[in-house]
């Protein structure tokens, strides 16, 4: 499968709510909004704080204190792939799911960051996630820095 096959999304957002909500649950690793690592750093004037959920989606981020961004409900953080030929879509907005992903594995390196690595349940794509806290300071807010590296992992690719 080469480079040009695929057109990777950062957001399915033109997806509307019904139709994902019309896909299965995938059964290793479902959908879920449910904190699983917590951040948090800064004063009050620059507090910063975030959630993770085990599949690597951030359910809840708000900085400075009191300016919720991201929250269970509210907008959805997440990933998508969609693989032109054979015309499949993977995802994962935390809320919901496209129901074919396998078990998530997650490492944590040190203190500050998180690494979630998923594989397509038909073993066609990796998705290796870096999630790195930047800490606040008494001078500035927070922030999340993620990394996501895509790999064709099926037996036939190439390079």
């Amino acid at each position: 499968m080469t480079f040009a096959r695929l057109i990777f999304a950062a957001a399915l957002l033109a997806v509307s709510t019904a139709a994902l909500a019309q896909q299965p649950q995938s059964a290793a690793d479902p959908a879920s909004t449910t904190c699983s690592f917590s951040y948090s750093s800064g004063p009050l004037t620059t507090f910063t704080r975030y959630c993770l959920s085990a599949n690597g989606n951030i359910v809840q981020f708000d900085s400075p204190s009191g300016f919720e961004y991201i929250s269970n409900g509210g907008p959805l953080e997440g990933y998508g792939i969609c693989d032109v030929n054979p015309n499949v879509a993977y995802y994962d907005y935390a809320s919901t799911d496209s129901g074919n992903w396998g078990p998530t594995t997650v490492t944590s390196p040190n203190a500050t960051t998180q690494v979630f690595v998923r594989t397509t349940a038909d073993g066609i794509w990796q998705l290796k996630q870096t999630i790195v806290q930047i800490k606040a300071s008494a001078a500035s807010t927070g922030s999340v820095k993620i990394t996501m590296a895509l790999k064709n992992a099926a037996p036939s690719a190439g390079t």
